[in-house]
C-alpha cells in the first residue's frame, strides 16, 4: 500500500472533525476538506486506499455528530425551560443581558415566538 500525504491529511482532518463536532463552524469545513483530500489522494486510480476510505468515514461521522449536536442544542434552547433558564442566568452573569434579550435584540423576534412556530410545525406532521 502506497501512502501519500493526501491520505494522511484526510484521516487527520476526519478525526479532527469528530473531535470538534460541537463547533459546527470548525467541524463542517474540516469534514469537507477531509473528503476532498480523500478524493484527491485517489489520483487516477480506480479505487481509494484504505486510509482514504477511513478519512471519508471519519469525516462523515463528524458531519453526522455535528448535525445531531446542533439539532439537540437548538431543541434544548427552544423547548426546555430548565435549560433555557440556566442559559439566561449564565448569559446575564457574563454579558449583562439574558440570552433571550440578546436574541431578540439581534434578530427582532423573541425565542417564544420561534418556539411556538416550531412547535406548530412539528405538530402538523
Amino acid at each position: 500500500m502506497k501512502t501519500n500525504a493526501f491520505m494522511l491529511i484526510s484521516m487527520c482532518m476526519g478525526v479532527l472533525s469528530i473531535i470538534t463536532s460541537p463547533l459546527f463552524f470548525v467541524s463542517l469545513p474540516l469534514a469537507g476538506l477531509s473528503i476532498l483530500f480523500a478524493i484527491l489522494s485517489k489520483g487516477k486510480a480506480l479505487r481509494m486506499d484504505i486510509m482514504a476510505k477511513v478519512g471519508v468515514i471519519t469525516s462523515s461521522l463528524g458531519i453526522v455528530c455535528c448535525v445531531l449536536l446542533t439539532g439537540v442544542m437548538a431543541m434544548l434552547i427552544l423547548f426546555s425551560p430548565d435549560y433555557r433558564s440556566r442559559l439566561n442566568e449564565t448569559s446575564q452573569m457574563m454579558y449583562g443581558q439574558t440570552f433571550d434579550e440578546m436574541m431578540e435584540m439581534q434578530y427582532g423576534v423573541s425565542l417564544e415566538e420561534i418556539a411556538a412556530k416550531a412547535s406548530d410545525m412539528f405538530h402538523m406532521q
